[in-house]
């Protein structure tokens, strides 16, 4: 009961930050669902059956060396057999036709009971199967992209059978608003992006069957009918929603096949609105350095993928372009990713939370490898061609965007240092320092102050990942204790209201500028939590001799344990140096820690723990990268 109340006071606390309008819409929902008042604006529909997609022209050269053509019908060899990919990352057999309420990581069947129930009946962290996401991930539908892109490649008619097996089974056991997959407008969206894609792929994108057409729009409508909720939660949600909306309307409305004048104008309305949301989504959530409201490295890809989904949709469509003050906002967007990209394989920061989403899969790189999401965004954004590298341009190609009408920008090899108001990112030849500076806007996570630090293209000092959003595995990769920061007394700095909320948010003051001297480039930020405990933590890269030194000073009110981590990459223990000395009693520790840097994977690091009881005083760190 202390700790209802408890909670309670935090979250009111917090309506300031979170919105007054928010707020009052999130209550208004949540008894509209209770009292059954939303199931009766969502009604059960009927299963689309019969023939969604249909063949079309096969390619007759070797696509100018953009597409791996090996690659494609390998993945979709599997698929055609039942090995299914989850997370870009993980396959498992699921037979010929997947049953689409298993979990194979818990081995867990959902419920007959959950199965049939209305999407308002089903609390989605109340299942037997443990966390949903395993549940949604066949149902967000790349192995539709997949098989119709072997089939263009290939002319083989078993892909276009396997196809609409899988559609035709899909629908039949997820009829409109019933079951775990009709939960979530975002998921929603996803399926609807990809069946766009797909149609794109099969070169009758104008021109799709009354199937697809129905099926579509049932999409369409679960998404318009709840996108208030999606806007009230002031993260990707929304924008995903809202580009869904838009382009998907645009989409079903300029089909050569005739639709009745009603339907035309419910269509030109889902646009409106849905082009109307977007803008003022992005103008909202992406800060003015181009941060990502979210401050996670890989929701910001789910937002470039969302923007590239509508910029080409705009291209197709002839629609207006967006202001100048949106395209401002997208450029400083794409250029914060741009920075994060660490090594010549595409790989960055595992920085915020990171659900194992991709929503751009008309490639087969790596799911760390963000550069084909950077590519095709600044080519549809301003026309730039950013790595002259043909095995990051397979969706620039799906595209049709003529790589010979790109201006060529080749990537800059060296970074800079940049101080905006959410990361900090310090410079020199091969060594990259980012710093979280959070700021109490937008849900902070806590991981404040923490360091991440790569050299020489591999990431040395490492972030944790977030594995699973199920409450019983997700706890330590949600604490401060899976980053590279000071803790105080084994407590977070932020107290855990619920799942995906902390309370009492903390704003880290830091230097305004990076300081760069011949000699040396410094930053300093400071930060007190809801328990009086300051941490100030000041960054120095010696350039002379490419040592990293931290400063780490804290007070607290009370004698109490504090302890300061480094996570470091499997193996890299013996060839670097660290070395930490302190004005107290200070304790050396090797534990064991855990990083995911793909969803559902969990893999082990050695931990370096300083520790002291001491009521104030300072770390002193030095890392030397010599031996690296």
């Amino acid at each position: 009961m202390k700790s209802k109340f408890y909670n309670l006071i935090l979250i009111i606390k917090l309506i300031p930050k979170l919105g007054f309008a928010n707020m009052a819409y999130m209550l208004y929902y949540r008894l509209s669902i209770k009292f059954g008042l939303r199931k009766g604006k969502f009604k059960i529909g009927n299963s689309v059956q019969g023939v969604f997609f249909h063949t079309s022209r096969i390619f007759e050269s070797n696509h100018e060396s953009q597409v791996d053509v090996a690659s494609i019908i390998r993945r979709a060899e599997e698929i055609r057999t039942g090995l299914f990919t989850y997370y870009h990352y993980h396959q498992f057999s699921v037979g010929d036709l997947p049953d689409w309420f298993y979990d194979p990581f818990s081995e867990k069947r959902l419920s007959i009971e959950s199965r049939e129930k209305h999407w308002t009946d089903i609390n989605e962290f109340d299942l037997n199967t443990g966390d949903i996401k395993n549940l949604w991930e066949l149902s967000r539908f790349d192995w539709v992209t997949d098989l119709t892109r072997a089939y263009r490649v290939s002319g083989e008619m078993l892909y276009m059978y396997r196809l609409n097996d899988l559609l035709n089974h899909w629908s039949l056991n997820n009829p409109p608003n019933v079951g775990v997959n009709w939960l979530c407008g975002q998921e929603t969206t996803i399926r609807l992006m990809k069946l766009f894609n797909a149609s794109l792929v099969l070169d009758n994108v104008d021109d799709i069957s009354l199937e697809l057409w129905e099926f579509a729009y049932q999409h369409l409508e679960r998404i318009a009918g709840n996108i208030n909720y999606a806007i009230a939660q002031d993260n990707n949600h929304g924008t995903t929603e809202a580009a869904g909306l838009y382009i998907g309307a645009l989409w079903l409305s300029r089909q050569k096949k005739p639709v009745s004048k009603k339907l035309l104008q419910q269509l030109e309305q889902y646009k409106k609105r849905g082009r109307q949301i977007f803008i003022e989504r992005l103008k909202k959530l992406i800060l003015p350095d181009g941060t990502f409201a979210q401050k996670s490295v890989n929701y910001h890809r789910v937002v470039m993928d969302t923007v590239s989904f509508v910029l080409y949709g705009i291209k197709r469509y002839d629609e207006p372009m967006f202001s100048s003050e949106v395209t401002h906002k997208l450029n400083k967007l794409g250029d914060w990713l741009l920075q994060m990209v660490s090594n010549d394989n595409g790989e960055v920061p595992c920085l915020g939370a990171n659900d194992g989403a991709m929503f751009e899969n008309l490639h087969n790189s790596d799911y760390r490898d963000y550069r084909p999401c950077i590519q095709l965004y600044f080519a549809l954004l301003n026309g730039i061609l950013i790595w002259e590298d043909n095995s990051v341009n397979e969706s620039l190609f799906w595209r049709s965007i003529d790589l010979r009408t790109l201006n060529k920008q080749a990537l800059v090899k060296h970074k800079s240092s940049i101080r905006d108001k959410e990361f900090v990112q310090l410079f020199h030849h091969d060594l990259l320092v980012r710093i979280k500076a959070t700021q109490d806007n937008f849900r902070p996570m806590n991981d404040v102050l923490n360091l991440d630090v790569w050299y020489k293209g591999r990431n040395i000092i490492i972030d944790s990942g977030s594995f699973s959003y199920n409450a019983k595995s997700s706890g330590y990769f949600k604490s401060i204790m899976s980053h590279n920061t000071l803790q105080f007394d084994d407590q977070e700095p932020m107290p855990r209201i619920s799942r995906f909320l902390n309370g009492a948010w903390i704003n880290v003051k830091g230097s305004d500028q990076i300081l760069e001297t011949a000699d040396q480039i410094t930053w300093t930020g400071e930060y007190r939590d809801y328990r009086g405990n300051i941490h100030q933590r000041t960054i120095v890269i010696n350039k002379q001799d490419m040592v990293l030194k931290l400063k780490d000073r804290f007070e607290s009110p009370c004698r109490s344990n504090k302890k300061l981590r480094f996570n470091l990459s499997p193996g890299i223990e013996t060839l670097i140096d660290i070395s930490c000395k302190g004005n107290f009693d200070l304790r050396f520790t090797e534990a064991k820690g855990e990083h995911s840097f793909y969803y559902m994977n969990k893999e082990t690091h050695k931990v370096f723990v300083y520790e002291t009881e001491a009521e104030r005083g300072q770390f002193e760190t030095s890392i030397s990268f010599r031996n690296v």
